[in-house]
């Protein structure tokens, strides 16, 4: 009997369980976006936020509306990748697993809060930025401590000179 030209060969691994479940599971949570998003651009926004603005003013709802068409985009994205190409995900994460992960992230989200509030935001981002690089499985500090310490001073200033706010 021969062997079928769609099963891998000896050495070759073939598609796994597992990642016939990841991709169901980025699929199901990619369209469950999608549907948040286009909720909350859709009713969300337009009856409970004023999108009215003054003569020289942002509407109240420009920044929600930019949230929410960003995950709108990113969320079809990731249903158009996992759609198109089913292969296993190539992981870089720090080798925690979805428990640790969760937590590692609550955690640094609530140091980040914590920061804004204490140190102000500069420091802060930086901070944020080396941690969720190394959460990643990122090892290049060099330059992701440089990019950043770049990017978050551009913020910084661009929110003084188009907003006139100045962050904490």
């Amino acid at each position: 009997m021969t062997q079928s030209s769609s099963a891998p060969s000896e050495g070759e691994p073939g598609p796994s369980a597992g990642s016939r479940s990841a991709r169901r599971t980025d699929l199901a949570s990619g369209l469950t976006l999608v549907a948040v998003a286009l909720a909350v651009l859709l009713w969300l926004i337009p009856t409970q936020i004023h999108t009215g603005a003054g003569e020289y003013d942002l509407s109240p709802a420009f920044f929600p509306r930019l949230a929410a068409w960003t995950l709108l985009g990113l969320s079809v994205l990731l249903v158009l990748v996992r759609w198109l190409r089913p292969g296993p995900v190539q992981g870089t994460g720090a080798g925690f697993g979805a428990v640790g992960e969760f937590v590692a992230w609550s955690l640094l989200a609530a140091l980040t809060m914590l920061g804004l509030n204490t140190i102000g935001f500069v420091p802060t981002a930086v901070a944020l930025a080396l941690a969720g690089a190394g959460l990643c499985g990122r090892r290049d500090w060099l330059r992701i401590g440089a990019l950043t310490v770049a990017f978050v001073l551009l913020v910084d200033a661009a929110a003084w000179q188009i907003f006139t706010v100045d962050l904490p």
